[in-house]
């Protein structure tokens, strides 16, 4: 009695088999910011090819583009972690999914900073990345961290990626919390800053086709 006062009761919500793998989320998470913060260093994200037709034919054709790269890189993100590094998961396929949808969430966040603010626009990001390295829940708990920082991550993309990440690979797949978090929150981050940016590109083509905005004189 003296020895053992207490009696400790341990219930598991799951296990992790490595220290790899429980970082999963979190490096994952993070590799696919920076991808496609990457990406709008690599392409244009503001300038036209040819001379738009619209504002919506000019938004859709950067749009697409991008779309297409970061999903391609969420596909082999997945893959080398999967049949590269045998990182075990709960279901393949919401693997696949869950990494699409982060990727174009993040990009959705970039593409409005960098088209609307360019090279501040890249500023901000990197800024909310560094928020997000310590508010994302990835590498310790959100109640260790300051109250004032507990409530920024509520609005920040990372920390929903994060959750989900984990019950995709070894949270036994809890499906309410993934729709929460996939379905509510990064569509409708993917919605607003679509949508921010559609109407910047129907702006900025309204002015160029009356007269206020030069093709030559467009921000790069």
């Amino acid at each position: 009695m003296f020895a053992s006062p207490i009696q400790i009761v341990e219930e598991k919500y799951t296990e992790v088999p490595n220290y790899g793998t429980g970082f999963t989320p979190y490096f994952l998470s993070l590799g696919l910011f920076v991808g496609c913060l990457l990406l709008t260093i690599v392409i244009p994200i503001r300038e036209p090819a040819l001379l738009p037709s619209s504002g919506f034919s000019w938004y859709f054709s950067k749009t697409i583009l991008v779309s297409f790269i970061v999903i391609l890189q969420a596909v082999v993100a997945v893959s080398v972690l999967k049949y590269g590094l045998n990182v075990e998961v709960q279901s393949i396929p919401l693997f696949y999914m869950y990494s699409i949808l982060t990727s174009l969430t993040y990009m959705a966040l970039i593409q409005f900073l960098v088209t609307v603010f360019h090279d501040a626009g890249r500023f901000v990001a990197i800024v909310l990345l560094i928020l997000q390295l310590t508010t994302s829940d990835g590498t310790f708990p959100l109640e260790l961290i300051p109250s004032s920082l507990q409530t920024i991550s509520t609005w920040l993309p990372m920390t929903y990626s994060v959750t989900g990440f984990k019950e995709i690979i070894s949270g036994g797949v809890n499906y309410s919390i993934i729709w929460q978090e996939a379905a509510i929150v990064q569509l409708t981050f993917i919605t607003i800053f679509s949508v921010l940016t559609l109407i910047y590109f129907i702006y900025k083509y309204r002015k160029m086709r009356n007269g206020t905005v030069n093709h030559t004189e467009l921000p790069i």
